[in-house]
């Protein structure tokens, strides 16, 4: 299909609606703060769940905004017609892309806001992850005023160990924070970071836990082996096991049960909640890449991205040395 390069305030007054609807008629929605847009200004939102766009439509339309979405994704059958229809702004994840600024630029100055999620990806744990520094000099440079967006509650409706789960959680929509544009300029840098990352921090488990939430389900836990691999009892990795509620180690045959509020009975203080079990790993991880001698070699298969869904991919090794970061690849 082909993209269009131009934001359609045509279609997005369709597609706005529809997921506006849809927002409110899949969920329990709360939106809290002011809705009104007085003027174009930069949308940042937490990545919570692939229903982000549909709250922020919730909160806004029919004020119009276009988004910067990633751009395997305009190239996803299930994604690329309303992506493309709408004119969104598509660009490389995690790289430099003078072009998408420039888009969203001439987009404001169009009479649109832009609606960006910093994270880059959709939170693995339910917390708010890595946002680079980047996202402050971009803030800076488009001179505009800033709307911050934290949406609570829809990585526990929607896990990313089971995407195929929706519940009907309370979700709230939190859009009470904002910065002028007058207020960004006499800011430096790391003051529009440390805004940003206040603003937009979010754990769905403590979210949980506020709400008290205690809707039980059958099998909550089927496919958290792929988020928690590491059994925090004997430490053996990919061992892990679920079924029901249950995740067991297949080594120690430990079991953990996990309840409607996101906790893990079985596991002590220090592993008793997803997002905390899954924090230990990544400790675990940065502590193994720190050591000197460290390497990885798998075999495996090496994508590349082209346009139009033309995907290439080779067989071969694949080793990562840490000393001097250095990356090779052998195909």
């Amino acid at each position: 299909m082909e993209k269009t390069k131009k934001f359609s305030f045509k279609y997005y007054k369709f597609f706005g609606f529809l997921s506006k609807v849809a927002a409110k008629a899949l969920f329990p929605l709360k939106v809290v703060g002011d809705r009104k847009i007085d003027k174009p200004a930069l949308i940042l939102t937490n990545h919570v769940s692939f229903f982000d766009f549909m709250f922020v439509a919730a909160a806004f339309y029919p004020q119009p905004f276009n988004i910067v979405v990633a751009e395997k994704m305009a190239n996803s059958k299930k994604n690329a017609f309303y992506i493309n229809k709408m004119g969104c702004i598509t660009r490389a994840q995690f790289t430099s892309d003078a072009v998408s600024i420039m888009r969203m630029k001439r987009d404001m100055q169009s009479g649109a806001s832009i609606m960006i999620c910093p994270e880059g990806r959709i939170t693995a744990s339910g917390v708010t992850g890595y946002i680079p520094p980047s996202t402050a000099k971009l803030v800076k440079w488009l001179k505009c005023d800033v709307i911050f967006l934290k949406i609570s509650g829809a990585f526990a409706a929607n896990p990313s160990w089971d995407v195929n789960r929706r519940e009907r959680l309370p979700i709230t929509v939190d859009v009470s924070k904002r910065l002028t544009a007058e207020q960004v300029a006499k800011m430096d840098n790391s003051a529009v970071m440390e805004a940003i990352s206040a603003s937009l921090f979010n754990n769905d488990f403590d979210y949980l836990e506020k709400i008290d939430h205690d809707k039980k389900r059958k099998n909550g836990a089927v496919g958290l082996e792929r988020l928690l691999y590491r059994c925090p009892v004997c430490g053996k990795e990919f061992e892990t096991v679920t079924e029901g509620n249950e995740i067991t180690c297949n080594h120690c045959k430990k079991s953990f049960r996990l309840i409607p509020q996101g906790k893990l009975i079985g596991a002590g203080e220090e592993f008793d909640r997803v997002d905390k079990w899954f924090e230990t790993q990544r400790a675990a991880v940065r502590k193994e890449i720190s050591e000197k001698d460290f390497s990885l070699t798998e075999k495996a298969r090496f994508f590349t991205l082209k346009e139009k869904s033309a995907i290439f991919h080779f067989e071969g090794k694949w080793l990562r040395l840490r000393s001097g970061g250095r990356r090779s690849y052998k195909l």
